[in-house]
């Protein structure tokens, strides 16, 4: 990307989790051909982020140790979502454009990593999608979602899976569309980040995939990608074993649904209207998807097979 004269980027083309984004700040995506954006996401680099609108209902908002580290607002500018210190997000009503103003100090590399993961799950939430705090991949036709919350190890586990020859739909974020034949699922993210404990999952490819550092201290894996879209057949849940055996176990519905609550992408919504239309997506996607634990020994080190493993008893279970 080049410098435009007013100091932002000029726009890149992306398709993520069905949606063509036309951006002006980079996201570590393939880029796609132009064509009419379903999204955009402008660069205002200019603009004050200390100034605080007149905040006329909350959506979403997280506090830890007295921290406030981000809260989503309707105000009189309209929808914005601040990361105090980071950036803010202003949100247009119809939720097709997305202006982005930078702290002035903030890492341009962290407000992109901000606006692939918290900024889509936040938009696709409101325009009603079904969104899983998931890593996803495909193996044989399969559509596996592997959830979670932070450091449960979701994307090792798909990471393992994709190892053992699976196709990363994506991480972190994951659309789900639900109808009357089941669920699919819809790629995002083109590349898995991997916690340094997991880097030595990467040895376990017969090809090397790319690799990438990420500002946040992760390694960003590429491997093979899957369609655009797959029927979802499973929700893996996954735990860590104190034995060399890997164990399946399918959840009751109730169960299932309890699980699925536990995890979401984005804590703290306060929003009656997304709260309750995301309970209704999670308790139709309990009955009639399966959720599984899958106990397995993790590392390092991890050993070789143990995503061929994994994906035998799973497939075994469905």
């Amino acid at each position: 990307m080049t410098q435009s004269s007013r100091g932002t980027q000029h726009p890149s083309y992306y398709h993520m989790h069905g949606l063509t984004i036309m951006s002006e700040l980079a996201l570590q995506e393939p880029t796609c051909r132009r064509s009419a954006p379903d999204l955009k996401l402008i660069l205002d680099a200019g603009s004050r982020t200390d100034s605080t609108p007149i905040e006329l209902e909350t959506l979403a908002e997280l506090i830890i140790d007295d921290r406030l580290l981000y809260r989503a607002s309707r105000s009189e500018e309209g929808t914005t979502v601040d990361f105090p210190g980071s950036c803010r997000f202003s949100i247009d009503d119809e939720l097709r454009s997305v202006r982005c103003r930078p702290d002035p100090n903030a890492d341009r590399r962290f407000v992109s990593v901000l606006a692939a993961g918290y900024l889509m799950a936040f938009l696709l939430a409101l325009r009603g999608a079904c969104v899983l705090h998931a890593s996803a991949v495909v193996s044989q036709g399969r559509g596996l979602a592997v959830v979670g919350s932070a450091g449960m190890g979701k994307s090792s586990c798909a990471a393992l899976l994709c190892a053992a020859g699976a196709e990363l739909i994506t991480d972190d974020v994951l659309r789900v569309e639900i109808d009357d034949d089941g669920a699919s699922i819809v790629r995002g993210s083109s590349h898995l980040r991997l916690r340094p404990p997991a880097w030595s999952i990467v040895d376990l490819f017969e090809e090397t995939p790319d690799t990438d550092e990420t500002v946040d201290g992760r390694l960003a894996v590429f491997p093979a990608r899957a369609a655009e879209t797959a029927p979802l057949n499973a929700v893996i849940v996954p735990r860590r074993g104190s034995t060399d055996d890997v164990v399946v176990e399918r959840l009751t519905e109730a169960e299932a649904l309890w699980t699925l609550v536990r995890f979401p992408r984005i804590y703290g919504w306060r929003s009656e209207e997304v709260l309750r239309r995301g309970f209704l997506q999670l308790h139709e996607l309990a009955q009639r998807i399966p959720v599984l634990t899958v106990q397995m020994p993790w590392g390092p080190p991890f050993h070789q097979g143990l995503g061929r493993r994994a994906l035998a008893k799973i497939v075994n279970e469905l």
